[in-house]
C-alpha cells in the first residue's frame, strides 16, 4: 500500500509538472501566433506602400516633363491662337523705333491654325500625362493663398507686401505634388 501512494504521488507529481508544461507550452504557442499576426499585418502594410510608393521614383522624373509641357503652353501667347486678337495686337506688335516691319504672313490663318494644334496637342498631352500620374496617387496641391509650410512649400523669394498676406504664399513657380500622404515634390513659391 506504501508502494502503492509513493507510485501516485510520483504520478501526481509528474502530471503536476507535465500540467505546467503545458501551461508553458501553450503561452509559447500563444505569443507565436501573436507574433505571426503582427508580422502578417506588418508585411501586408510594407506590401500597401510599396504599391503606393513603388512610382515616387518615375513620378518624379516625369514632374520636369509636366512643368516644362505647362510652360509650352504658356509661352504661346493668346493673340497667337485668336486671329481676331492677332490682327489688333501684330500692328502694335513691332516697336516704334525699329524700321522693320512684321512679315505679313506669319499671322495668316494657317500659322494660327498650325499653332492652335499645336497648342491643343501639348494640352492634351499633359492632361493624358497629369491623367496616368493621377491614376497611380499623384496629385497636384495648390499653395497659392495658403500659410507658408515648410513640409509642403519651398521658398524661392520673399515679397515684401501687406500684413495680411505675410508668412502666406502669393506665387507659385512650380506646383507642389503629393502621393498618397507624402509630399513628392513641394511647390516652389514666393512668400
Amino acid at each position: 500500500a506504501k508502494e502503492a501512494t509513493k507510485e501516485s504521488a510520483e504520478v501526481l507529481e509528474l502530471l503536476k509538472k507535465k500540467d505546467e508544461e503545458i501551461v508553458d507550452l501553450m503561452s509559447r504557442l500563444r505569443y507565436a501566433q501573436a507574433d505571426f499576426q503582427n508580422l502578417q499585418r506588418i508585411s501586408q502594410i510594407e506590401k500597401q506602400k510599396a504599391q503606393t510608393y513603388a512610382i515616387s521614383n518615375l513620378a518624379k522624373s516625369l514632374l520636369t516633363t509636366l512643368d516644362n509641357l505647362h510652360m509650352a503652353l504658356h509661352a504661346i501667347p493668346e493673340s497667337a491662337l485668336d486671329p481676331s486678337k492677332a490682327a489688333s495686337s501684330s500692328s502694335s506688335a513691332a516697336p516704334a523705333a525699329s524700321s522693320k516691319k512684321p512679315d505679313p504672313d506669319f499671322f495668316t490663318s494657317s500659322t494660327h491654325t498650325t499653332l492652335k494644334q499645336l497648342h491643343e496637342g501639348v494640352l492634351l498631352t499633359r492632361n493624358s500625362l497629369m491623367q496616368a500620374l493621377k491614376s497611380h496617387g499623384v496629385e497636384p496641391f495648390d499653395a497659392k493663398g495658403e500659410p507658408f509650410d515648410p513640409n509642403y512649400h519651398e521658398a524661392l523669394f520673399e515679397i515684401p507686401g501687406k500684413d495680411e498676406l505675410e508668412g502666406k504664399v502669393v506665387t507659385v513657380m512650380k506646383h507642389g505634388y503629393k502621393i498618397g500622404d507624402r509630399v513628392l515634390r513641394a511647390a516652389q513659391v514666393g512668400v
